[in-house]
This record gives C-alpha cells, structure tokens and sequence, in this order.
C-alpha cells in the first residue's frame, strides 16, 4: 500500500507542478504583454519629449517678453502718472495766478479822465470803473471751459492706460 500512496502523491504533486507551471507561464505571458505594451509607451515618450522641451522653452520666451513688457508699460504709467500731475499742478498754479490778476484787475480803478474821453468818443455813458470791468463774462467762461476740457483730456488719457495695465 505503500506503494499506492507514494504514486497518489506522486500524481498529485504533478498536477500540482502543472498548475504552477501554467500560471508561471501565464504571468509570463502577461509579463511580456506589460512589456511590450511599456515599450510602446516609452517611444511615445521618446517622440513627444522633444516637442515638449521645446514648448517648455516657447512658453518661458514668452513670459520673459510679457515680464519685460509689462515692466516697460509700468515705467511708462508712472512717467504718464508724473506728467499729469504735473501738469494738474501747473493748472491749478495758472488758476491762482489767473485769480491773483482778477483781484489786481478788480483794484485797478481807471482814472477818470480816460473815462471822461471815452465817454466822448463813445459816446455814450459806461459803468466800468476797473480794468475787470471790460473782460467780458463770457471770455472768462470759456476760459474756465477750455481749463476744464484740458483737465478732463488728462483724467481720459490716464484712465485708459490705467485699462490698458489692468487688461
């Protein structure tokens, strides 16, 4: 019986030795299907690597122009900023100057015997008494008009390329 017994064992450690061998050839199989599915992967890899440094080094070009650009066009902001208020101070100094004259004007009384012959050669009566009194109204509003108009071109010019630095 013995000897039975040692050829079940015999007979099962085979079938046992064929299943291993299967699935060892199986996962070698696999192996070679991973393997070979990896290879295509790496020369897809190999291909495009290339192609890819090269739009790496594109897109960095570019944000050095855009750097540089935009550091430009803050240089250029700030000089436009200190040109308008520059020039918004010298209107606000041209205002004071323009109002100092007005007063020095309104003071000014026109001697009366100019009066007296413009009177005669007017012939007709008049009520100014100072220099201010023969500017017109109207001269003076447009003045303040044009002063507001340049006024106003400076705040649109800053305004825009204020945008133009936040776009």
């Amino acid at each position: 019986m013995s000897n039975i017994v040692i050829q079940q064992e015999l007979v099962s450690l085979l079938v046992v030795a064929k299943k291993a061998f299967s699935q060892g050839r199986d996962m070698c199989n696999q192996a070679n299907i991973y393997q070979q599915s990896s290879q295509k992967y790496i020369e897809t890899i190999e291909r495009i690597h290339p192609k890819l440094l090269f739009v790496d080094n594109h897109i960095s070009l570019q944000l050095k122009d855009l750097d540089s650009m935009r550091n430009y066009l803050d240089a250029g902001a700030e000089t436009c900023k200190n040109r308008i208020k520059d020039r918004e101070t010298r209107l606000q100094s041209l205002t004071i100057e323009l109002t100092n004259i007005f007063n020095l004007l309104k003071e000014c009384t026109i001697d009366k015997d100019i009066l007296k012959v413009n009177e005669e050669r007017g012939g007709k009566s008049q009520n100014e008494v100072t220099l201010f009194d023969y500017i017109s109204d109207q001269e003076i509003i447009e003045l303040q008009r044009l002063a507001d108009d340049e006024i106003g071109e400076i705040e649109a010019k800053q305004q825009k390329k204020l945008r133009l630095l936040n776009a």
